[in-house]
């Protein structure tokens, strides 16, 4: 789990959402491995904000994240909803 947690915590960094200016909670998550992932190995991440909600002044937003190797096989999935707080 911890390599779809490093995911997930890029693409937060990456949507400027882990600068200090807001709080950012993991509310959610179900991830699916195809088969271990080997201490060293190359993954590539690729991260999709699949919806993005407000209510009540917080913002809702789902990510899905797909691992691949170095061949182009799919080693994980994840869905992650996480919470957006202004601070």
């Amino acid at each position: 789990m911890a390599v779809i947690a490093a995911g997930l915590s890029r693409f937060i960094k990456h949507l400027g959402l882990a600068n200090g200016t807001v709080e950012v909670v993991h509310a959610s998550q179900e991830a699916s491995f195809n088969r271990p992932v080997t201490p060293g190995e190359t993954l590539e991440i690729r991260a999709t904000l699949k919806s993005n909600a407000e209510r009540r002044g917080s913002r809702f937003a789902t990510v899905e994240m797909l691992f691949v190797d170095e061949s182009g096989k799919e080693v994980a999935s994840a869905s992650s909803l996480i919470l957006v707080n202004a601070t």
